[in-house]
């Protein structure tokens, strides 16, 4: 029911294309997150024509749309800072990523990034952990991590949660 109702709840729609996720996220979600946001060198249109589903179809949904940009797994970007620039007409926060799952991406790649969009929000989404944010607070908005605070895929570490918290209030 109303657990969460006062939570900021976000969702990492697993194996969904951008597509179907943006079709299918809850009404309640504060956020979503996808992967792939069809973002590459090749150029925008299926995230532009995702984006115009997330704001015809799903104009109520308030939530935050996180969207994958040169993330993991995915064909390599030649063409970061345009492309960067290039993803802030499709989603709310652009999200990206090291080379691989607890891989921390170049922090190169970062500031690259941050020059590209200005003040518009940006996340990383691996490879944070509470020994390593440190250079990239200033640059990020928003680290999705999981990896570097858990014990398994399954369970958080409970004081290297509190080591990550204290990390991002020095």
């Amino acid at each position: 029911g109303d657990w969460f109702k006062d939570k900021w709840v976000g969702l990492n729609m697993l194996g969904l294309d951008s597509n179907t996720a943006l079709r299918t996220v809850p009404n309640t979600a504060s956020g979503l997150w996808v992967d792939n946001a069809c973002i590459g060198d090749d150029g925008v249109s299926i995230a532009g024509c995702n984006w115009k589903i997330r704001n015809e179809e799903k104009v109520d949904w308030p939530g935050l749309y996180f969207g994958g940009v040169a993330f993991k797994y995915q064909a390599p970007v030649k063409h970061l800072f345009a492309i960067s620039k290039a993803a802030t007409t499709c989603m709310d926060v652009i999200t990206t990523s090291g080379i691989a799952t607890g891989v921390p991406p170049d922090i190169e790649k970062i500031k690259t990034m941050r020059s590209a969009i200005g003040d518009f929000p940006l996340a990383v989404a691996s490879g944070i952990t509470p020994e390593n944010v440190e250079p990239y607070r200033d640059l990020a908005d928003c680290f999705l991590v999981a990896t570097g605070i858990s014990h398994s895929h399954t369970e958080l570490d409970p004081k290297r949660v509190e080591m990550m918290v204290n990390a991002m209030n020095k």
